[in-house]
């Protein structure tokens, strides 16, 4: 998705706007993991809990705030960040599950099993409290990964017109 939003210039930034922006919101819930490979930092799973996400006006606010530099040097990309935003947010306000915000890991740390073990918290958290997990991935790759944990594909749509990628809406029952 980012690569259809921002120039190549701007995406660096505009990542780290994005995932900081949703690390410090998701980070006041307790429920994210972090992957660190000798000392450092190299991903993380950030989950909402139900009832978490949609965001309320005032986490929006704050949000909006810390991408306020971002969007005023991409003004393109606010119509298309905002497309992104307002379609989990009411499959999530319909049926209340654990969102999956965010999961990522450096180049170098995949293919080695951290992903799945970022996850397994948040995974067993929604398990425990016997309630599904919901997420969405723009990569077609992704949809086999998370379909071995469980997920299943709920819809496939283009929300950034016939040109833009694909995004899988995925939802997992919890598990018995």
């Amino acid at each position: 998705m980012m690569v259809h939003v921002f120039p190549e210039t701007a995406r660096p930034a505009a990542m780290r706007a994005l995932f900081t922006v949703s690390a410090r919101d998701a980070a006041s819930f307790g429920a994210s993991q972090v992957a660190e490979v000798d000392g450092r930092v190299v991903g993380a799973a950030l989950w909402l809990p139900p009832r978490r996400f949609p965001l309320s006006t005032w986490r929006k606010v704050r949000g909006g705030l810390g991408m306020l530099g971002l969007a005023l040097r991409n003004p393109h990309a606010l119509g298309p960040l905002t497309r992104c935003v307002t379609d989990p947010e009411r499959d999530c306000a319909r049926r209340p599950a654990w969102f999956l915000s965010a999961l990522g890991l450096e180049p170098e740390a995949q293919g080695r099993g951290l992903g799945t073990r970022l996850l397994a918290g948040g995974l067993a958290a929604a398990d425990a409290a016997a309630a599904p997990c919901h997420l969405e991935t723009w990569k077609a790759a992704n949809v086999v990964f998370y379909e071995r944990l469980g997920f299943r594909v709920e819809r496939e749509a283009r929300p950034l017109g016939t040109e833009g990628p694909a995004r899988w809406t995925m939802r997992r029952a919890p598990a018995a």
